[in-house]
């Protein structure tokens, strides 16, 4: 499958979960909430897709780069 097509992350609901949840080709058949996600109890265990968001090929560009600096990442670390 062509990159641009793989899902790499979808917006779920699931019984009394709702969140984002980031595909790992790793981790075929699981799925993992945080505590977060949960907002009540419920004996309902389907899952409903909202939304689902494709990976892309990203480029640099200056506000990446800055945003990394600020994040600690060094210049020289930084190719073009």
């Amino acid at each position: 499958m062509n990159i641009q097509k793989q899902i790499s992350a979808i917006q779920v609901r699931i019984g009394g979960a709702k969140g984002m949840l980031a595909i790992d080709p790793y981790s075929v058949n699981k799925i993992y909430l945080r505590p977060s996600m949960i907002k009540f109890e419920s004996d309902e265990k389907s899952l409903n897709i909202i939304k689902y968001a494709y990976k892309y090929v990203g480029y640099f560009n200056i506000e990446l780069i800055v945003l990394l600096s600020t994040r600690g990442i060094k210049q020289d670390v930084i190719k073009s």
